[in-house]
């Protein structure tokens, strides 16, 4: 993309229209254009974010937000947008360039990997790393607060040991998964 502030206009490339399932030819030039497919709880951030990035455009930072745009078929992609802002001879804005990078993936990958760290991968259910976190907020909101109260519920398996020595551990997770 590239936006002329001064004319308020926007060139999107081929790439970039492509990427959002809009045909090539389609006639856009506004920034409303981008920002009416921005996620209705991102665009405050992107319009601040580059708002920001204008104040500063003088120390050549690049300008890089992360937030979601809506595709032709309704879903949403994850993009890192980056762009640069280029001065003219009064040191004022007035043109800014850059380009969006699909990082639907990674995000999803992200995703993914923090349900992984706090969740058992065999019953889905907190694993003892969030139990631990969720279990020393409860009870410091009780020793903070009169009105309210926390105990623990400890629940064991019985011989759980003997299910999987002499049925197997798939049924030891069956009954686990049941359990849970």
């Amino acid at each position: 993309w590239d936006w002329d502030l001064v004319r308020g206009e926007v060139y999107y490339s081929p790439r970039w229209k492509a990427m959002l399932g809009l045909d090539e030819d389609l006639d856009i030039h506004s920034t409303d254009d981008w920002l009416k497919r921005v996620h209705p709880d991102d665009v405050d951030r992107v319009k601040n974010a580059i708002s920001d990035h204008l104040k500063v455009a003088g120390d050549m930072a690049v300008h890089a937000c992360e937030y979601r745009i809506k595709h032709v078929d309704g879903h949403y992609l994850d993009v890192l947008s980056r762009g640069l802002v280029l001065l003219d001879e009064f040191g004022k804005p007035y043109r800014m360039a850059g380009s969006i990078t699909d990082i639907t993936l990674r995000k999803n990958y992200e995703q993914e990997l923090a349900h992984r760290a706090l969740h058992d991968e065999l019953t889905g259910l907190p694993n003892r790393a969030l139990f631990m976190d969720r279990l020393q907020m409860v009870f410091e909101q009780a020793r903070r607060s009169k009105e309210r109260t926390a105990a623990v519920l400890f629940l064991d398996v019985d011989h759980f040991k003997v299910i999987n020595d002499s049925m197997g551990h798939i049924s030891g997770d069956e009954l686990l998964k049941a359990f849970a």
